[in-house]
């Protein structure tokens, strides 16, 4: 599943910016990091429980963990990288995590939504439209 991700200018650099995360979120030391810190949160969920006789702290604590690495971390999504500025170029990443693609693709189609219907309404004919030239004159 491919998501949209709009930018007005610096396409190069967002791709750079998700060709980064891609790399440190798939690697073996970010997965052993992971490990690592779910055992550190076991026992401080442990030591929680023990002080506290509260059953509810280990759902609270797996509620967290799941939501975060399975679901969040765990699916991966190709972004495609939209540069209003550079309509021309393609940008695509591969294997993004679901919890940083998704909301990205979400605020930019939002935003990317409210610029083009603010410019249609306040767009007068012989202006240059800023999502397509970007701070021009700024």
């Amino acid at each position: 599943m491919t998501v949209p991700v709009y930018v007005i200018s610096n396409g190069d650099l967002v791709k750079a910016t998700f060709d980064a995360a891609a790399i440190i979120l798939n690697s073996e030391t970010f997965n052993t990091a992971i490990k690592l810190a779910t055992v550190f949160a076991v026992f401080g969920t442990s030591i929680a429980y023990i002080r506290g006789r509260d059953i509810a702290i280990f759902f609270r604590w797996f509620v967290i963990y799941f939501a975060v690495v399975t679901i969040m971390l765990g699916p991966k999504m190709s972004v495609q990288i939209i540069d209003s500025a550079n309509p021309g170029a393609v940008y695509k990443v591969d294997n993004i995590p679901y919890g940083l693609a998704y909301p990205a693709s979400l605020i930019t189609s939002t935003t990317h939504g409210l610029v083009i219907a603010l410019e249609e309404a306040y767009h007068m004919p012989d202006d240059f439209a800023y999502n397509k030239t970007g701070m021009l004159f700024g």
